[in-house]
């Protein structure tokens, strides 16, 4: 893991305790890319936001997503980040 990713995930864990732990038990195959894009989308960041932090596109920023909303296995009547927003009340809420 890089530096910089490294510093992310750690100020995101101070805002945020105990959401990525609990992101990591619940989806422990997610990649370290995977989980970034779900850390962004929990900050409400739009596409064009998550490709700027990336380093990518905005295509490969949507399509990064889609590869992740099947690899979590959502339905089709389930987006992404309606999935991503739950996580808050299921891991934060829970570890409080």
């Amino acid at each position: 893991m890089d530096v910089e990713n490294a510093e992310f995930k750690r100020f995101f864990e101070i805002e945020f305790p105990g959401f990525i732990e609990g992101l990591n038990d619940m989806y422990p195959n997610l990649s370290n890319g995977e989980e970034k894009l779900i850390l962004l989308m929990f900050l409400r960041l739009e596409h064009v936001q998550i490709a700027g932090v990336l380093g990518i596109s905005d295509q490969s920023a949507r399509k990064k997503q889609q590869r992740s909303k099947k690899k979590l296995a959502l339905d089709n009547g389930t987006s992404l980040s309606g999935f991503v927003f739950s996580l808050e009340t299921t891991l934060l809420h829970v570890r409080k």
